[in-house]
């Protein structure tokens, strides 16, 4: 249906910053209509997913020590530092500097809970 159309549509194009417009017009639907399909359809707004999708691409890619936060946030195409670090504290409970540390400590002797 629409929705796997625009979630395959999302994974397709997460990298390029695709905006709601973009993924309307793949659909050939109004974005106002199509935010309002995809939270009912799914439970969460259109806006949260694709938010989610980049918080767990740069999730993955904060366990490589060789790739700096920023240039994390920057390949998510989140140029806004702030807004990036903002936007994982939200939705992981600690910042992308945090999380790396914490994905980085060893089970023993941890200060606090190790993130995943």
């Amino acid at each position: 249906g629409i929705i796997c159309q625009v979630k395959s549509y999302i994974a397709a194009h997460l990298l390029e910053g695709c905006t709601r417009e973009e993924i309307a017009r793949s659909v050939y639907l109004n974005p106002a209509y199509l935010s309002r399909l995809f939270k009912r359809e799914t439970g969460i707004s259109l806006t949260d997913y694709v938010i989610q999708l980049r918080i767990a691409l740069s999730k993955r890619m904060l366990a490589n020590d060789g790739v700096t936060v920023s240039a994390v946030a920057e390949r998510v195409n989140c140029y806004n530092f702030s807004y990036f670090s903002r936007m994982f504290k939200k939705y992981v409970g600690v910042t992308p500097t945090e999380y790396r540390h914490r994905r980085r400590m060893p089970a023993s002797g941890m200060k606090g809970p190790r993130v995943v």
